[in-house]
């Protein structure tokens, strides 16, 4: 059973600490350098995990992010961290984050990573260098932008890969869209929106968005003849 902590907050230096079985709600990290920490089995609920803060060589363990108004830290950096079998859930949880030399598993949902066109905390960016995220599923996760994944190992499984050198792949989206009179093309509109996937190649879309985002067969239809070609398999 998790002990329950609420309303903390945490700064200076913290290092070779041990955290498990708790529930830490709306916890704040400012200001705060963590090395060579261990968190496991900690639920991290509207939680700011740092601003201005630095995590070196920390690892957590079934760990969940999540919760409205939660962050990994708006301007914070991860280098050598481990994240074993975690939960990531949010749509604002990645802003401002930057993680060098991480490793990854567990599953990220419901989450926007993107490059620096305007989002939730204005030009705040996440940013992963040199990162494993193969044992990472993807679960509805948009990809907007450029996107920071610099040399990064995307997951072994659950996601598609599509060609989009100068922005081809979007220019026969838009083509083949502008033929089509009924609603079934809408979907592809807003999965090749120019604003949001300009300049990405390829472009990553996962599994489980694909197989519940499309409303009817000549909607999911419409989208196949679109990649048709452009998908990279290897």
């Amino acid at each position: 059973m998790r002990e329950t902590r609420k309303n903390e907050k945490l700064t200076g230096i913290i290092t070779e600490q041990d955290y498990s079985d708790i529930l830490f709600n709306e916890l704040i990290i400012s200001k705060t350098k963590i090395s060579k920490t261990r968190f496991k089995n900690i639920h991290f609920k509207n939680s700011q995990l740092g601003n201005d803060s630095e995590y070196n060589d920390c690892e957590y363990v079934k760990c969940k992010f999540f919760g409205q108004y939660s962050t990994l830290g708006l301007s914070t950096k991860y280098n050598n961290c481990k994240f074993v079998d975690c939960e990531f859930i949010g749509v604002m949880l990645f802003e401002g984050s930057k993680f060098h030399k991480c490793t990854f598993t567990g599953v990220i949902k419901n989450a926007i990573i993107r490059d620096s066109k305007a989002g939730l905390f204005g030009p705040k960016i996440a940013v992963f260098n040199d990162c494993d995220l193969g044992g990472v599923i993807f679960d509805n996760l948009n990809l907007y932008g450029k996107i920071g994944l610099s040399n990064c190992i995307l997951p072994k499984k659950g996601i598609r890969k599509f060609r989009n050198d100068n922005n081809s792949l979007i220019d026969k989206a838009d083509e083949i869209c502008s033929k089509i009179d009924n609603m079934d093309k809408v979907e592809s509109g807003i999965i090749f929106k120019r604003d949001l996937k300009s300049g990405q190649n390829p472009i990553i879309l996962d599994d489980i968005f694909l197989d519940s985002f499309f409303p009817t067969n000549g909607s999911r239809s419409i989208f196949d003849s679109i990649v048709k070609g452009f998908e990279i398999t290897e």
